[in-house]
């Protein structure tokens, strides 16, 4: 075998490994790996991970089988979620438009003939009947559990009444034997139709008030009397006895040092030990980099971090150590920020937003492949009354994550289920839409204050002029079009041809009244009045499509002088270069905009990029107002394997997918991404490339050729 495909066997192996022990998403390590030199690798992987967080949580074991109705279980997480973020930051800012669960539910459920008996407990007031007839709600067994002796053949109907803001829903222990394959309907009143309940595992308690798993992470003491971890993680912290302490956290030093000046979070000391034996920690978890505890001198200081499990996770080396610390810093910070939904960040406004759920299912995709958690907040989101987050565009893209969602996941469940709301969903939308085919957002109850008219937000700093038509929203509004039509298409929904043909209306407007065919990009507004040039509508074109053959260059060209202040669309504009085929520029851009967290010690991404002119802690006109664990700036996660390895899906769950290299400058470089049927390995340098393709995937490539797992390719460069 020669020496070249020896070297790229053993970097597979080493990716493999990482995989395996989860050595891929510690804090990344700093040190140049070379792809021969695998068991260096995997050692400084380890020692990187060692002292910092672990990458698998506790988590308990499943005991009751809870069922929910449809989107109940996603609307009370997102309640908690949002309750909690308010109670431990200072400075919130989130639309309260979003729905909550109906409180009330009737379950029923078709005995067996061998049952003699259902055990249940409920969140709320239960009453009972069977066969329609009321009867008393039986007798209480164990923890909070009702037991009724039933007999096969009868149906059992149990009507929960929750309290305001809590979903109802019943849960049946394990141990009962009671997991029926047929499961529960339930219907929201008495005269209402019948649906699959959705069953979901936890504990005694209802799984969407647990939350992630608990891992404890241990602080060292550091000069100057603040406790560090040895990377940022979201929990509460923890003294064992003495006096009770007061804590101020941080996500920086500076941060946790300046106590109650930060004004920031709000962290609440409260007591959750036994007897004589206090246990000090805080009311609700907070973004902890660093601690500062006073009024006590405790010996060790931990946290009780919260930590969602990742059960399988993608890769990216190179031969550039600076691109793969950004991508390992990219998954770690998009790890972080998954907690029961995908956040903001894990400082202010730990909330879900549909435009960070729309890069975030890339990122998800190339890192963990966590569909779940990509899915729930697409439930719970598009419930919203009016705009999703109070924004418009914010609701477009919504439309255009759920596409995404079905391409990298392939979902064609929740395709079915949601079909019909993402039809009703446009319906809402296109009410707004004026004889000429262009959308103008009315202004609508619950707006997000930032938002400009119409509640176009588009990025920090882009403000709309009052009525203007924007032609960066005509394309979303064209994007979001076509991805309603396909996800429909997909659930075999009547409403796909709708939404197909309101897109080529849109189409044909923006062509005529968008497109400055002189210059070979996309004006800023569709009036054709002076405003010049867009570089959101050049990239959201090219993101949709519509991009004039032979006016490739002319786009990328002003996508690539435009200036993006936060990862979020920086992210889109480099996915729209990548589309370009501009992999050098986009691999300059990620080393050196990144990058620069890096060389100022970020462990996490931050929610802006780093201004020479002022503080990096500073954002909103307060000292420590900028998040340093923001969501939205993982999206070097899919852009790096995206661009060097041109790793993208033909169709939807990677069943076909492609391979471009681009290698540039790099020497070397492999990936792993975790797709539903297993794990795709590419490793190219400049002599050839290999790619491992998973049982139920296809390589295509350019010329046509098929190539179908399992099996591996290989061919020269």
């Amino acid at each position: 075998m020669p020496a070249q495909s020896r070297c790229q066997d053993r970097t597979i192996a080493k990716l493999k490994r990482f995989i395996e022990h989860g050595l891929m998403i510690t804090p990344p390590v700093t040190a140049v790996i070379r792809p021969h030199d695998a068991p260096r690798a995997v050692r400084l992987a380890r020692e990187a991970g060692s002292d910092s967080l672990p990458d698998e949580p506790s988590e308990p074991d499943p005991e009751v089988d809870w069922w929910y109705p449809p989107a109940e279980y996603e609307l009370a997480l997102l309640g908690r979620i949002v309750d909690e973020g308010f109670a431990a930051s200072a400075m919130v800012h989130y639309s309260d438009n979003y729905a909550r669960p109906a409180g009330r539910t009737t379950f029923r459920r078709a005995i067996g003939d061998d049952e003699r008996l259902i055990v249940w407990r409920s969140t709320g007031r239960t009453t009972a009947a069977i066969d329609g007839i009321d009867i008393a709600v039986g007798t209480v067994v164990g923890r909070d559990e009702r037991l009724i002796p039933v007999g096969g053949g009868r149906i059992v109907e149990l009507t929960v009444h929750a309290e305001d803001g809590e979903p109802a829903a019943i849960g049946v222990p394990r141990e009962r034997g009671l997991q029926d394959p047929r499961g529960w309907q339930c219907a929201a009143t008495p005269e209402g139709e019948w649906h699959p309940a959705l069953s979901r595992a936890g504990t005694s308690r209802p799984p969407h008030l647990i939350g992630e798993p608990v891992s404890t992470v241990l602080l060292h003491l550091e000069p100057g009397g603040l406790w560090a971890a040895d990377a940022p993680v979201l929990g509460r912290p923890v003294v064992e006895g003495g006096p009770r302490p007061t804590f101020f956290v941080g996500e920086s030093w500076e941060e946790a040092a300046a106590g109650p000046h930060s004004a920031e979070s709000l962290p609440v000391t409260i007591d959750v030990g036994t007897g004589e034996a206090p246990r000090w920690t805080t009311m609700h978890p907070h973004a902890i980099r660093y601690l500062r505890v006073d009024g006590a001198a405790p010996r060790s200081v931990s946290v009780d971090a919260i930590i969602r499990p990742a059960p399988r996770r993608g890769a990216f080396y190179s031969s550039d150590d600076r691109l793969n610390r950004i991508w390992a810093t990219s998954a770690y910070t998009l790890r972080l920020c998954m907690q029961g939904l995908i956040v903001d960040g894990i400082k202010r406004d730990r909330m879900p937003w549909a435009g960070d759920q729309a890069l975030g299912v890339l990122a998800n995709a190339y890192s963990f492949a966590d569909g779940i958690i990509v899915r729930d907040g697409l439930v719970a989101l598009g419930r919203a009354d009016g705009y999703v987050n109070g924004i418009s565009d914010y609701s477009l893209w919504w439309v255009v994550a759920q596409e995404a969602y079905l391409t990298y996941f392939d979902d064609r469940q929740h395709a079915l289920r949601e079909a019909e709301t993402v039809h009703a969903f446009m319906s809402t939308l296109a009410r707004d839409v004026g004889p000429d085919g262009v959308l103008r957002p009315a202004e609508r109850a619950g707006g997000f204050a930032q938002a400009g008219p119409g509640s176009v937000f588009i990025d920090w700093g882009v403000v709309t002029e009052p009525g203007r038509d924007s032609v960066a929203l005509q394309l979303l509004w064209y994007r979001a079009l076509l991805s309603a039509s396909r996800v429909l298409t997909a659930a075999d929904h009547g409403g796909a041809q709708q939404w197909t043909g309101a897109a080529d209306e849109v189409r044909s407007v923006l062509m005529a009244r968008g497109w400055d065919a002189g210059a070979g990009v996309w004006r800023e507004y569709l009036d054709g009045r002076p405003g010049g040039a867009s570089r959101y509508a050049d990239l959201l074109g090219v993101l949709a499509g519509l991009v004039p053959a032979g006016d490739e260059a002319t786009v990328a060209a002003s996508i690539a002088r435009g200036r993006f202040g936060t990862p979020y669309m920086r992210s889109f504009a480099l996915l729209a270069r990548v589309e370009l085929g501009d992999t050098a520029g986009v691999l300059a851009d990620i080393s050196d905009s990144w990058g620069r967290m890096l060389d100022a010690g970020a462990q996490t991404f931050w929610e802006e990029f780093p201004d020479d002119d002022s503080s990096p802690l500073a954002m909103y006109g307060r000292p420590y107002g900028r998040s340093l664990c923001h969501g939205w700036a993982a999206g070097p996660a899919a852009l790096l394997p995206a661009a060097v390895l041109g790793l993208k899906p033909i169709t939807d769950g990677w069943r076909e997918f492609e391979v471009h290299v681009e290698l540039g400058e790099l020497l070397w470089a492999t990936a792993v991404v975790p797709v539903p049927h297993g794990e795709i390995f590419v490793t190219a340098d400049t002599r050839q490339v290999r790619v491992e393709i998973p049982a139920g995937c296809t390589l295509v490539s350019d010329g046509g050729d098929r190539t179908t797992g399992p099996a591996t390719r290989v061919w020269a460069v």
